[in-house]
């Protein structure tokens, strides 16, 4: 055996002459190795789980891309910036993976949440075992520029400004209107019935973007309700 000096990163092939005492000599099949000893590094992060904004009890999947091939080990998870921790899945020669973060009522809300540190990023290896770097990729691979909402407070305040309530109007079409408060865009369902609670409806106004609602001529009469739901 030989220890050979340090050698620089790249391919190598390994040639070898056995020669004996008189002289007789034979080589060997020459075999090529590669010295790597660059650690693999997170080229971006992205959201794939489809939204845009989320609340209480939804999950969010970040994908870690990587800039090669990898193995990874259970134990690395990801910190956000809302002070939340996504766990990441295990994989092997894989060049992306998956980390998961469910959402409580009681995390701090974001309007752009991002990773903050990566952990454990030890336990990521490419085919030469070195460790993965543990350094952040910069703008524009980071997770804020896909503006994740993350929202688990309800609106601070919705009511219908007119008509009031038990009001009676001889307008068969009239414009109802409400006002709500909250910290992110809303969209509103706004629901026309007969009876209290909207279980059976006249009109059915799902979606609406403003703060306004001209109705249509109805025979049933004007009892409504107005709900809102966060985009």
């Amino acid at each position: 055996s030989k220890t050979l000096t340090t050698l620089s990163e790249g391919t190598y092939y390994v040639c070898l002459t056995a020669t004996d005492v008189a002289g007789n000599s034979k080589a060997a099949t020459e075999t090529t190795f590669t010295v790597d000893t660059t650690a693999p590094t997170i080229s971006s992060f992205t959201e794939n789980s489809g939204d845009s904004s989320y609340k209480d009890g939804d999950t969010l999947t970040i994908d870690v891309n990587m800039d090669s091939t990898v193995d990874v080990a259970s134990g690395v998870t990801l910190t956000l910036s809302n002070g939340q921790t996504a766990t990441c899945g295990t994989g092997s020669g894989v060049t992306s993976f998956s980390c998961t973060y469910t959402i409580a009522t009681a995390h701090t809300n974001s309007s752009a949440l991002d990773v903050t540190a990566i952990n454990n990023a030890s336990n990521i290896t490419d085919i030469a075992s070195n460790p993965a770097s543990s350094t952040l990729p910069s703008s524009p691979n980071d997770l804020a520029n896909e503006s994740i909402i993350i929202d688990t407070a309800a609106p601070t305040s919705v009511s219908i400004t007119f008509p009031s309530d038990t009001a009676t109007t001889g307008d068969d079409t009239p414009l109802v209107t409400w006002s709500a408060s909250d910290a992110n865009t809303m969209t509103y369902h706004l629901a026309i019935d007969t009876t209290s609670g909207c279980a059976t409806l006249v009109q059915d106004y799902p979606g609406e973007a403003g703060i306004s609602k001209n109705l249509p001529p109805s025979p049933r009469g004007p009892t409504m309700l107005a709900s809102q739901q966060r985009m």
